[in-house]
């Protein structure tokens, strides 16, 4: 719960922030989380509103049960980069880092065999942030700083 939370946080210093997350079980089967309003600053009210989503309760954050490759289904007109250590430096990618665009990150293990290669297919572009191995949260603010120095205040990310 602390890399989701982490991670909305952080995602929050985009310009444009969007965030959308694939929260995988067990227990639980796998749960679609979005951020439908910002404004969350701590840890701890992230994760109050996540605890009040599974309930029904949030306005700012909604979850419901879905597949893992939903967030790409949604984003049909979005170019899709996936934060892979194989990938291109983003550095290389001038700007076709702004506009719409998805980034999909896996958590500290990654993405699970399986949907690892399944979004590896989906996406447009593989990119890496270089030779250390960033937390998620990290990846988050990096490519919110490059798309801010880049783009400019007017891309948008989902």
């Amino acid at each position: 719960m602390d890399v989701i939370a982490s991670s909305i946080i952080a995602a929050g210093y985009d310009p444009n922030p969007g965030f959308t997350g694939v929260l995988m079980g067990p227990p639980e089967p796998v749960k679609i989380l979005r951020v439908k309003r910002w404004g969350l600053g701590s840890i701890r009210q992230v994760v109050s509103e996540i605890l009040a989503a599974y309930k029904g309760r949030s306005r700012s954050i909604e979850i419901k049960s879905g597949d893992p490759l939903d967030p790409i289904r949604l984003c049909r007109k979005c170019t899709i980069i996936m934060l892979d250590e194989a990938g291109s430096d983003i550095s290389q990618l001038g700007d076709r880092i702004c506009g719409n665009t998805a980034f999909l990150l896996g958590g500290h293990t990654g993405f699970p065999g399986e949907l690892y290669e399944d979004l590896r297919r989906a996406s447009h572009v593989l990119v890496s942030l270089g030779p250390i191995s960033l937390q998620t949260y990290q990846a988050i603010l990096y490519t919110a700083w490059r798309r801010a120095t880049l783009c400019g205040p007017s891309s948008r990310r989902e």
